[in-house]
């Protein structure tokens, strides 16, 4: 090795580590310091959908899991389970019917203080649409007789291929147990349920349609004729 080579592959090495060494300390610093801004970002956070993401951040699954969940909990809209004959319902239909317009009611109310805190001037809003329920629902109003504001609410349903209890039974027919588990999401009636809202000036006003295939062609239309196939 040539003169003082040694001394400079020496040097090479030390600069090599004090740099490694210099970068784990920046990181670490680094990570320090995100860690403590989480973690005051989490005292400050009561939204539960946002404590989960700051958790989940933090490296704590079970917590974040848990947050996460909550606000799930929180703010899930499910609809009422097929209604029955209304001649044997009785009690059990307004039972129904008031928890489902109870949940929207507090979910109503939450969206609003916060677009209020956003936005203190606004207008309180006059439609709400929500959907991933696999039963589409009419345009309601679940505020009605308890406020001024009035808002509207309508499901737009799955947006995905769906079949009634009846059009199934059909549709199964004398087809064999294979066939029928085996089938593929296009073996279903081609019809998606979507809310459709007219260009408006002081009120919208929505109504709940269905983009289907009739005779080759898709067009919008008021509910699903679908005829199963032969085979």
């Amino acid at each position: 090795m040539a003169p003082g080579g040694d001394a400079l592959v020496l040097q090479f090495l030390e600069s090599v580590v004090s740099f490694g060494r210099s970068a784990r300390f920046g990181f670490r610093r680094h990570a320090i310091m995100r860690e403590g801004a989480l973690l005051a970002a989490l005292g400050q956070e009561k939204d539960a959908a946002r404590r989960g993401r700051l958790l989940r951040l933090l490296g704590r699954p079970r917590q974040a899991r848990a947050a996460l969940n909550e606000a799930q909990l929180r703010v899930q809209l499910v609809s009422p389970p097929r209604p029955c004959p209304v001649k044997t319902l009785g009690a059990m239909s307004q039972s129904l019917q008031r928890s489902r317009d109870a949940i929207l009611r507090e979910h109503l109310q939450a969206r609003s203080e916060e677009l209020k805190q956003v936005q203190p001037n606004a207008q309180k809003f006059q439609l709400f649409i929500f959907g991933h329920t696999h039963e589409a629902q009419s345009p309601f109003e679940p505020m009605s007789g308890l406020s001024r504001w009035q808002p509207i609410v309508i499901n737009t349903g799955a947006w995905q291929r769906v079949i009634s209890p009846e059009a199934l039974e059909r549709w199964r027919g004398a087809r064999p147990a294979s066939v029928v588990l085996s089938a593929l999401p296009e073996a279903l009636p081609p019809c998606y349920s979507v809310v459709v809202v007219e260009p408006y000036q002081v009120s919208p006003k929505a109504s709940l349609r269905y983009w289907t295939n009739r005779d080759g062609r898709w067009q919008f239309a008021d509910s699903c004729r679908w005829t199963p196939p032969a085979k």
